[in-house]
């Protein structure tokens, strides 16, 4: 009897240490599995995140070569000529602001629709709708530009106001030649964005003006 219990004793402390054993490899390679998970996925969110920042260096790039445009400048340039004829320039583009924030998001006043169709304007949206049928969906959910004073000049949509250079995208882009906001919602295009501004100088380095592009990111 005592000889059957030595055996089954010895059967038992077998089974536990197989069980222990089995369990430690088990544990051993869950863990690896796991390290081998976070190491692909963390390869494949580094190369997605890559892939992004390449993107969105691409568009920045694109606005900055744009802000060289030809058309661009010259439109820019009168307009800085025509307000600068004005007695108080600040003072008709602060009417100018409170009319255009005064009115319904959906109306487009006289005002409004000379900005909207001029002919910068119109090559503002041939560019974004080219932009569009090549991606096949809405890369930029607008652009325009305005002169040194903070006033539109150009737009493909109406803003949400007509006076800008008391918005930080404005005045960083003066300041620093560019700027660049990370995705936050755009009222005025309706669509969550990046924000991306350029200083415009003409051809002495002189400030002109600010051109702003707004990156669909949804």
């Amino acid at each position: 009897m005592k000889l059957l219990h030595k055996l089954i004793a010895s059967l038992l402390i077998i089974a536990a240490f197989f069980w222990t054993a089995g369990l430690y490899a088990y544990k051993a390679g869950y863990r690896e599995l796991h390290k081998t998970y976070i190491r692909s996925n963390d390869a494949m969110a580094r190369e997605m995140m890559g892939a992004i920042d390449r993107s969105i260096h691409k568009r920045f790039e694109a606005l900055r070569l744009y802000s060289n445009d030809v058309m661009l400048r010259d439109t820019i340039i009168k307009s800085n000529q025509s307000f600068s004829k004005m007695h108080d320039i600040y003072s008709v583009i602060n009417k100018r602001d409170r009319e255009w924030t005064s009115v319904p998001k959906e109306q487009v006043t006289p005002f409004m629709q000379g900005l909207l169709n001029n002919t910068l304007s119109d090559e503002f949206r041939e560019m974004k709708d080219l932009y569009a049928k090549h991606y096949g969906y809405k890369l930029y959910g607008e652009v325009f530009a305005t002169n040194k004073y903070g006033a539109n000049v150009a737009q493909t949509g109406k803003t949400t106001d007509y006076r800008q250079d008391d918005e930080e995208w404005w005045q960083v882009a003066k300041k620093e030649g560019t700027y660049m906001r990370d995705v936050r919602y755009e009222e005025s295009s309706d669509i969550y964005s990046i924000d991306f501004a350029v200083r415009i100088n003409d051809d002495n380095g002189a400030f002109i003006g600010v051109l702003k592009m707004v990156l669909n990111s949804e």
